[in-house]
């Protein structure tokens, strides 16, 4: 039996030397990753819809159990090649919740920094 090309995925081979849930993240950004969850589109027309104005995804993991994850985090984990820590907050720079270009992130380790930078902020105006 063939199996998914990318490391430590241990799936079935479908296609293009990808498993199910790899080749969809291959289709949708283009690349895989290792360590980045795995993403299925939830709306077949866009593969996205929002909530609170934030673009959130399906995420399945290795088991097949379903849960969401906002795209400005999982671009972020791809960006650092690894899992963002629960506490570490992704901030769009020009406050527009579904603006999900790298450029327009600043990553805050923890909510108090971020906080912090919206009181000082708020000074300046």
């Amino acid at each position: 039996m063939k199996i998914c090309k990318v490391e430590n995925c241990e799936r079935k081979h479908r296609r293009n030397g990808y498993c199910n849930a790899h080749s969809e993240q291959f289709r949708l950004f283009g690349k895989t990753h290792s360590i980045s969850p795995i993403i299925r589109s939830r709306n077949k027309n866009s593969g996205r819809h929002m909530a609170n104005g934030y673009v959130v995804l399906a995420k399945y993991n290795d088991f097949g159990d379903a849960g969401y994850i906002y795209e400005h985090r999982l671009i972020m984990e791809q960006h650092l090649g690894r899992e963002l820590l629960p506490e570490e907050i992704v901030h769009h720079r020009n406050d527009i919740r579904d603006d999900n270009r790298l450029e327009n992130f600043f990553l805050f380790e923890n909510n108090v920094q971020h906080l912090k930078w919206h009181w000082y902020i708020s000074r300046l105006v």
